[in-house]
């Protein structure tokens, strides 16, 4: 490989991690901007833990990736065969391919997980008529704990 050749290949790799920086961070906010709309339904935010939890993870090997390719160009800087040395895993296009692969399982794992969020309201309204006007809220709450029903404003689901 010239050195021509290698130049470009380590700007496709720059250029290539930065997209998939740009792509994770954007997918992260998208992940919490998403859970913050959805609280205003009362839907619990915790199902954004796994999919973050990939984009996260797929900024760490970036990093990897990263320092792999520095310590690369350390070794070619010392000796300009030691690209051709070096073992398989160790190649520039492995650590461009496994941080593609986790951030495609965290794009599966927020589709997945978007589609099993539970819109259900988690609300509890007390029926009690008005003639018990002295009886407190708490106390009706207390009273009616076992028996409260939750009233479902969209009805889309059932």
């Amino acid at each position: 490989m010239s050195d021509e050749d290698l130049k470009r290949s380590r700007e496709y790799g720059d250029s290539f991690r930065k997209y998939l920086i740009a792509a994770t961070t954007g997918g992260i906010g998208i992940l919490f901007a998403t859970a913050g709309s959805f609280a205003d339904n009362n839907v619990d935010p915790r199902w954004i833990v796994w999919p973050v939890s990939f984009f996260v993870f797929t900024l760490l090997l970036i990093g990897v990736a990263l320092l792999m390719g520095e310590h690369r160009s350390l070794l070619r800087k010392a000796d300009p065969n030691a690209q051709a040395k070096l073992p398989r895993w160790k190649m520039g296009i492995t650590w461009n391919l496994v941080p593609l692969f986790t951030f495609v399982v965290g794009v599966i794992a927020s589709v997945v997980a978007l589609i099993h969020v539970d819109f259900e309201p988690k609300c509890v309204t007390f029926e009690y008529s008005f003639s018990e006007c002295t009886v407190s809220i708490p106390e009706v709450a207390e009273r009616d704990a076992g028996t409260a029903s939750c009233k479902r404003p969209n009805s889309r689901r059932q």
